[in-house]
């Protein structure tokens, strides 16, 4: 069994911005360990992934095993080591991780391992956890993706999880500033005014996170838009593998031909409604959050 952790990747991003493909696509290379949703079931039991892992190649049970399972974050996994890990109020910062949490996540992260896929790949969404991964993996590679807000924003008020509905206490970042309570309520409490304010303070947490970093470190992140990756994800891939250190192995460079990308950014066009599309460019317009976008 692999003792040590070699360099492991993160993908980072606000959610609903394209993490999900990316961190599918970057799992189809045949020497990077994920979590799938088996991490979920049993977080207590890393050797069950690892074993879901050595399957997941085989040529029967393989096919069969991604029908049932998808990669993902496997929260129930880091809260097991680090509680309440997937429900922080506020960024994950470097300073919040005790010595014998760093030391478990260490022990026991490269138990999920296999010989063949000996390096780690992991995907957070929501807020960005930097401090916590470099402080924790320090040779850690960093994947941020970033995503039109318009779209991230949409894609937020469709989906059933987001806890937005339940109102801004009900969010795992820790309510409302002054500033931000005055645009809910000046825009009437709009839901879509709501999910403008969580993506802000997500991307400013990463943004701060960056300007905390040691110079020496900030080599250590990619940058990459959605829609580049949607443009070319081929061309963005090849960056992804440079930055990593990984190989272009026949069979990974075979699955992402298989890959048919198509933008999705422009759905909030004809999802939200026109009095929605205005608060939507009004808030962001005010927040100056077009410095954030990707298009």
């Amino acid at each position: 069994m692999i003792n040590e952790l070699y360099r492991p990747i993160f993908i980072v991003g606000t959610g609903r911005c394209g993490s999900t493909i990316l961190n599918k696509m970057l799992a189809e290379h045949p020497h990077l360990a994920f979590l799938t949703t088996a991490s979920n079931v049993f977080p207590s039991h890393p050797g069950i992934q690892r074993l879901v892992l050595r399957t997941w190649d085989k040529p029967i049970l393989g096919p069969l095993l991604r029908l049932r399972l998808i990669a993902g974050e496997g929260w129930n996994l880091w809260d097991r080591y680090v509680p309440g890990f997937s429900r922080c109020y506020r960024d994950f910062r470097a300073g919040d991780i005790t010595q014998n949490q760093k030391l478990k996540l260490r022990r026991e992260l490269p138990r999920l391992l296999t010989k063949k896929r000996n390096r780690l790949l992991i995907k957070f969404t929501g807020w960005t956890r930097i401090g916590f991964i470099k402080e924790v993996f320090p040779d850690a590679r960093i994947i941020h993706i970033t995503r039109d807000p318009r779209a991230v924003i949409n894609s937020m008020l469709q989906v059933d999880f987001w806890t937005g509905r339940h109102g801004p206490y009900h969010l795992n970042w820790g309510g409302l500033t002054e500033e931000e309570s005055d645009i809910w309520n000046r825009f009437n409490q709009s839901f879509v005014a709501l999910a403008v304010i969580e993506y802000k303070k997500i991307l400013t947490a990463y943004h701060d996170s960056i300007e905390r970093m040691p110079k020496n470190e900030i080599n250590d992140i990619l940058n990459l838009s959605y829609s580049n990756i949607c443009k070319d994800h081929i061309n963005e891939m090849n960056k992804v593998l440079t930055f990593c250190d990984l190989e272009q192995h026949p069979s990974f460079v075979k699955k992402l031909s298989s890959y048919n990308l198509k933008n999705q950014n422009d759905k909030w066009k004809s999802n939200l409604t026109l009095k929605q599309q205005q608060v939507l460019e009004a808030i962001i317009t005010e927040l100056d959050l077009n410095k954030f976008d990707d298009y």
